[in-house]
């Protein structure tokens, strides 16, 4: 009988244990690069909302915000920028899957800084694991071959015309950390 006890003392405490949540499982990555296989990926794994793509590379895909752009007194813009990648990299003591960061865009120069940069353990800006501010701009020069070049000139574009970039339809805006 005593035995009995023990066991009905040991089903009640795992009964009342919390439930252990399994660790969420990356996907994995598009067939191909090819655009209808990063769409479906797209569209299987990201909440992408409103993001504009601005490129896509062999280890992700580079957005826009939705929030467009903003133009300082100075005549600088302000944007929000956000990596999506198919597989984990490692990067700031940890595994990154998506990052968000937030630029100043000198357009005139064709150059931008990095003032904020948010890493995440997972896509669509989920598990926070590394944070970077600053308020000094360390100025970088665009370069043709490189993202950064495309991501100014969609920028400097949507200053221009005193506009935020084309939203797609239909999608809700998307989050936006440590604003």
């Amino acid at each position: 009988m005593r035995g009995l006890g023990i066991v009905a003392a040991l089903l009640l405490a795992a009964a009342s244990a919390p439930a252990q949540t399994p660790a969420p499982v990356d996907p994995p990555p598009p067939a191909s690069l090819a655009a209808k296989d990063v769409l479906a990926w797209t569209e299987a794994h990201l909440d992408a909302d409103s993001w504009r793509v601005l490129g896509i590379n062999p280890y992700g895909l580079f957005f826009a915000s939705p929030q467009g752009v903003t133009l300082r007194h100075d005549r600088l813009a302000e944007a929000d920028l956000r990596h999506e990648l198919f597989a984990p990299v490692d990067m700031g003591g940890g595994q990154m899957r998506s990052d968000l960061e937030h630029w100043l865009v000198d357009c005139e120069g064709k150059r931008h800084a990095m003032l904020k940069m948010t890493l995440y353990a997972r896509n669509n800006l989920k598990e926070e694991f590394a944070f970077r501010q600053t308020e000094t701009p360390n100025w970088l020069e665009a370069d043709p071959a490189d993202e950064s070049a495309r991501a100014i000139a969609a920028i400097c574009e949507a200053v221009k015309a005193g506009q935020r970039p084309d939203k797609p339809p239909g999608r809700p805006a998307g989050p936006s950390p440590h604003r």
